[in-house]
């Protein structure tokens, strides 16, 4: 089978997060719902580009 440099690069990301926190789930939890929490206003949530998104030159 042939390998998604999308599901590659998520997979990459998902792991540095997880590292981040010892590879605690409560830990990594916790992290998503504060910034959940901190991109979001009333019902609706506020979306960002990735740092990775960011970062390209145009």
């Amino acid at each position: 089978m042939k390998k998604d440099p999308i599901v590659e690069e998520v997979r990459k990301q998902r792991e540095a997060h997880a590292k981040k926190f010892k590879f605690d789930l409560k830990k990594i939890y916790d992290d998503f719902k504060e910034s959940e929490t901190k991109r979001s206003v009333g019902k609706y949530r506020i979306a960002e580009p990735s740092a990775h998104y960011s970062s390209r030159k145009k």
